[in-house]
């Protein structure tokens, strides 16, 4: 959330909500791992976009007020059900 652009693989962004060049940079090699840096450090425009952009998704989905709302919910949602799901 400090704003440093990001390069990560597919498995580790699998189970997030972002997508390649809008909001971080992947690669599934070593190899494209290393070009992908190099084109940060290249480009000083892509690398200030990505950095803001995955400021913008931890402000979006991981900040602790939206996490704090998401948990009441699920226990909103499980004290609303019925008693069977809680024995």
């Amino acid at each position: 959330a400090c704003g440093t652009p990001v390069v990560a693989t597919p498995q580790a962004c699998s189970a997030l909500q972002v997508q390649a060049e809008r909001d971080l940079l992947m690669a599934a090699s070593a190899e494209e791992f290393a070009r992908q840096v190099l084109r940060l450090l290249d480009d000083d425009a892509l690398a200030a976009r990505l950095g803001a952009a995955g400021r913008r998704y931890v402000e979006q989905h991981h900040d602790w007020n939206v996490v704090a709302a998401r948990l009441e919910d699920i226990y909103a949602a499980c004290l609303a059900a019925p008693d069977v799901l809680r024995d």
